[in-house]
This record gives structure tokens, sequence and C-alpha cells, in this order.
């Protein structure tokens, strides 16, 4: 089974579901479909390897033991590649320091067999808010980054102190500019960041990437 195109998912995000058990996996995509949560069913995690796990909202339920590539040693490789999709671990045989490890890699939560329905459509729902609001704030620090490089280099040394939480008359004295020209960079700095205040500027720094400011600064420096 596939999992649908982005646009349908893009509201609710997408459930991928990874059990070894065909009965299992039914019941739960039963479950799921009651819910109105898209979802796709898988027999083993190298069944995933083909699939973009980052290109939505999304979480995955996943069986910890599985044939060939477990589903511990598959959260290792999501880990290695920088994936940070939600993981509901579920088992029939789990014990505590298999659980500590899978939850301080980041499982979202950690379930055993029999499963409650309710546990899990909860569980799931978490996940999924998780998700979204980690994909909300990486959007906008892509947007917050390709904006940066509207910046010129006086623009960004403005930006740099204004995040140091310098006033506009201490920005002046460490570029040796006027008052009145640093309020001209902050403003139109603000203009081509599309922030109006300062409280929205600072919300706006904290998602940015201070290395790709680092960055943009260096390659605009003479």
């Amino acid at each position: 089974m596939h999992p649908p195109r982005l646009s349908t998912v893009v509201e609710t995000g997408h459930v991928y579901l990874v059990d070894d058990d065909p009965d299992f996996r039914a019941a739960v995509m039963d479950l799921l479909e009651s819910a109105e949560l898209s979802c796709s069913a898988f027999g083993r995690t190298e069944d995933l390897l083909t699939l973009d796990l980052d290109a939505s909202p999304a979480c995955l339920i996943l069986d910890l033991q599985l044939p060939g590539v477990s589903g511990i040693e598959f959260q290792q490789q999501l880990v290695a590649l920088d994936n940070q999709i939600p993981i509901i671990f579920i088992t029939a045989f789990g014990d505590v320091e298999t659980c500590a490890r899978a939850m301080k890699r980041g499982a979202s939560e950690f379930l055993t067999k029999p499963l409650s329905g309710d546990r899990l459509l909860a569980a799931v729902h978490e996940a999924l808010a998780q998700d979204r609001s980690r994909t909300e704030h990486r959007q906008a620090s892509r947007a917050a980054a390709l904006a940066l490089r509207t910046l010129t280099a006086r623009e960004l040394e403005v930006l740099q102190l204004v995040n140091d939480g310098l006033l506009n008359k201490q920005i002046a004295f460490e570029l040796h500019i006027t008052e009145a020209t640093v309020k001209l960079h902050r403003g139109n700095l603000m203009r081509k960041l599309g922030v109006r205040s300062a409280a929205s500027l600072g919300t706006l720094m904290r998602k940015l990437d201070l290395d790709a400011l680092r960055e943009a600064r260096q390659r605009l420096a003479p």
C-alpha cells in the first residue's frame, strides 16, 4: 500500500504502520481509518526505505521485534539520517532497558500488546501534533534562511547585534554609524524578513539557524 499524495495529508498528517502480523495490521488500519486518519501498513521496515518519511507531518507505529531490520535498529538508522519522525513503539515482549533506549533516542511512546485502541489513538494524535509543529518550525526556518540571503552585509551586522540584545545607540557605537542609519538598516531588514515588531523579530531569530546567519555574513564580507 502506498501513501496518498502530500496534498491530501498536509493538514492531518499520515500514519505509517510496520508490523509483521497481517491480522494485527488490518485491525490497526481499521482503527486508524475509523478515526479518519490517513495511514499505510507494511510488514517490514525495509519497505519504508523508498519513502520520504520527512515529506509531511507524520508518525510511525513500529513493532519492536521484526524480521530483518528490527524496530530498534530502524530507529537507529533514522537517527543517523537525522529523520525525526515521531515513533510509537509497540511490542508484546518489551523490557525496561529497551524501552529506555528507545525513548532516549526520541521515541514518542512505547506501548505493549494487547493495545488499548483509545491509548493508541491518543498516542497517534499526540505524535502527529508533535511532527506538525516540527514541520512548521522547519518550514519557517527555511523561509527565514532564504530571506537572510536578501540582506546586505551591513544589515546582517545590525541583525546580529540586535539578536545580541544591543539597543540602536549601542549598535551605532559598535558599527561607527549614526543611530538614524541603524534605524534605517533595521527597518530595511525587518521589511525583508517580513516582521513588523521587535517581538516578531525576536521570535524569528529563535527560528533561524545562526550558522546560516554567520555563513551569510561571510558570503557578503569584503
